[in-house]
């Protein structure tokens, strides 16, 4: 009785753990160990030990090499299938993957998802699986080809009267120009006031002052299922595409409609968005990467106290580091020149110590004034060749620029990063 207790035990696999019997591998010494499944198991020793001989020549490769095998031969040709590992036995194996042990040049763009390509695979599925909302209104934005529309007209059942329709002009545009236009494209009919009458109706009941959608009536067909003039209603429906700038309606036994777009419009709002793609959704190509910071998460701000360091020096005697000359004063350039027609306009000196000016006109110097044009006031001295309304947006960018190109490499504590 005993001996049957312990043959139907053996018999009982266990799927619970990965069984490996007799590894030999390397400096592994016929080794047997039970590892647990869907769990993180960490593999610990002494240098020599046999850690990567068990993880990455023993299981790894069996498992590779197993799911290699389960490939057509002609696949097999060009693979490259590893040997069996010296290894009596390995159970409950699945197909593995593995990480390599090597040493990654680190950037700030680098990511686990982009070493390990993941996050390429990512950007394919919310690009091509993904269902795109509305910027403004939140409204889900669907676009649909012509042959889809065709497949959605042509399932209704015979008798259905369509109407292919085509929104032209807009609110914000004299009806009665529209309607002189649609006639002189040759159009015959159009839906005016939900009701579809011909032009030279809707022209006599018309008003300037009316605020009025009008849609040209391109085709009506009365489905035949077992006659379907599939090549009419392609043609209605490309018409009416190219008329409406990739929008068009299709009104239904005169009830119900509904709209199609050949790109993703908001039908609320009428915002309009690209053909989305992978490019939209990767922070290292500039259609995806955020504005503010360039895809990096951080942005790279300026610190007043670092670009004043001495509270005690004056503008004329340099206190501004970033547009001072090498001697510590500000020359005749650019900056000095508008710094002059700033203090005269704001009434303050260029000589006083720069701690002992109001906050207002600190604020003026670092941040700027809106809607100032020193330019203006001094013709000749324009930045590159154009007036500017905001001169001092363009100071503020040119002195983080030379702080982020000259002063960190020295300094790299001048500016400071907000994550």
């Amino acid at each position: 009785m005993s001996g049957k207790k312990n043959l139907s035990k053996e018999n009982k696999k266990d799927k619970s753990h990965i069984i490996v019997r007799g590894a030999k591998v390397n400096n592994l010494r016929n080794i047997d160990v039970d590892i647990p499944r869907d769990k993180f198991v960490v593999i610990t020793g002494l240098s020599g030990s046999g850690k990567s001989s068990l993880a990455f020549d023993t299981i790894y490769a069996e498992g590779n090499r197993r799911y290699m095998e389960g490939l057509s031969s002609y696949a097999r040709n060009f693979l490259d299938v590893s040997s069996k590992p010296d290894v009596d036995k390995i159970e409950n194996l699945s197909p593995t993957i593995s990480i390599d042990q090597k040493s990654v040049v680190r950037s700030p763009r680098s990511t686990v998802g982009t070493l390990t390509e993941i996050y390429d695979y990512l950007r394919i599925l919310f690009a091509k699986v993904g269902d795109p909302h509305c910027l403004q209104c939140g409204v889900l934005m669907e676009k649909k080809e012509k042959r889809e529309i065709l497949a959605e007209v042509s399932s209704y059942p015979s008798g259905t009267q369509i109407a292919i329709l085509s929104r032209y002009g807009g609110k914000e545009k004299n009806p009665r120009d529209v309607l002189r236009q649609i006639q002189q494209l040759g159009y015959a009919r159009v839906r005016f006031e939900n009701k579809i009458k011909s032009v030279s109706e809707a022209l006599m009941i018309v008003t300037e002052k009316m605020s009025i959608d009008v849609d040209i009536v391109v085709d009506r067909i009365e489905l035949n299922k077992k006659n379907l003039d599939e090549e009419r209603i392609s043609d209605s429906i490309e018409t009416a595409l190219k008329l409406g700038d990739g929008s068009m309606i299709i009104l239904v036994n005169q009830e119900k409609e509904l709209q199609y777009n050949q790109e993703y419009i908001c039908q609320n709002c009428q915002t309009k968005i690209k053909e989305i793609n992978p490019r939209h959704f990767s922070f290292n190509n500039p259609e995806g990467a955020c504005c503010d910071c360039s895809g990096l998460g951080i942005k790279m701000e300026i610190d007043p106290d670092l670009i004043i360091p001495n509270k005690k020096l004056s503008l004329a005697e340099g206190a501004i580091r970033p547009w001072s000359k090498a001697g510590g004063r500000m020359g005749e350039n650019g900056y000095g020149t508008m710094v002059s027609d700033l203090a005269r306009k704001h009434r303050f000196s260029l000589n006083v110590p720069i701690g002992k000016l109001s906050v207002q006109n600190l604020n003026i110097i670092l941040r700027g004034e809106s809607g100032s044009d020193l330019s203006q006031a001094r013709p000749e001295n324009k930045l590159d060749g154009a007036h500017k309304s905001d001169i001092w947006k363009q100071i503020r960018i040119m002195s983080a620029m030379r702080l982020r190109n000259i002063w960190l490499p020295k300094f790299v504590l001048l500016a400071r990063e907000n994550v």
